[in-house]
């Protein structure tokens, strides 16, 4: 199977802001920062924790992938400042950090 071109644009007519957009990505940031601070606090408190927190951290992650993959753009409609990723996630850079690479 080919691999799909990255295609990179910078705003187009279809993506839209509205009003309440910064305050939806207002509770997103305040969501993760809360369940870091929760995850550094318990593990400072009980280092023996870490096995269920990790088992925690990586559904909640496992979650957001089934959502995101349940969401994903099939348009490159990414709001300025976002490209159209490989695996149809708008980001502000396809990097993907933290994934091994490829190198079929």
């Amino acid at each position: 199977m080919a691999k799909k071109k990255t295609m990179f644009h910078r705003g187009t007519d279809r993506w839209k802001a509205v009003p309440n957009d910064a305050i939806k990505l207002a509770a997103v940031r305040w969501f993760a920062l809360t369940i870091e601070k929760a995850g550094i606090e318990l593990y400072a408190t009980n280092t023996a924790s870490f096995p269920e927190l990790e088992k925690i951290l990586r559904k909640t992650l496992g979650d957001i992938d089934d959502l995101r993959d349940k969401f994903a753009s099939q348009e490159a409609d990414c709001p300025e400042g976002y490209v159209l990723c490989d695996d149809d996630v708008c980001r502000p850079s396809c990097d993907r950090l933290g994934e091994p690479e490829d190198n079929s």
